[in-house]
């Protein structure tokens, strides 16, 4: 893939210098990151910089589909050993310690708290969970903590 020095540099500015996927900056990497297709090329996708994502995938290797992951497997973790009023947050990725973040949300009558967050390797295998007492022992503080 050839992309053109004037097309490069208006992805590395909109993404500003990070990458696209997990956050990594150039400055961590030690150098200019990659770019990938949204719509592969295979696919039809063109070489235009609204259809290319700066990234560094020989650095993070992530992708779209791992960036869903950690999501999936934190909602499965939540229903099943917490309960139906919790939910994943917007996940982000640690690129030196190689871990995921997801928050865990709660819905409450004032609307949404973040009790907490699960802890994921770079694969999205939980690596800590707060238990079901700790969320909502955690709940309970910040429910107390906002009446008036």
């Amino acid at each position: 893939m050839t992309i053109s020095p004037p097309v490069l540099e208006q992805v590395r500015l909109r993404a500003q210098f990070a990458c696209e996927y997990c956050g990594v900056m150039e400055a961590d990497t030690g150098g200019e990151l990659t770019v990938d297709h949204f719509q592969p090329s295979t696919r039809g996708g063109s070489d235009d910089a609204s259809n290319l994502l700066y990234c560094g995938l020989g650095y993070c290797r992530l992708s779209r589909s791992a960036y869903m992951d950690p999501v999936s497997r934190v909602r499965d973790f939540l229903l099943d050993n917490v309960g139906h009023m919790t939910y994943p947050g917007n996940p982000s990725f640690d690129a030196r310690a190689q871990r995921w973040l997801v928050p865990i949300c709660c819905r409450a009558e004032g609307g949404s708290l973040v009790v907490g967050d699960v802890e994921l390797d770079r694969d999205g295998h939980i690596i800590f969970a707060p238990s079901r007492e700790e969320l909502s022992a955690r709940l309970a503080a910040k429910c107390s903590a906002a009446l008036p």
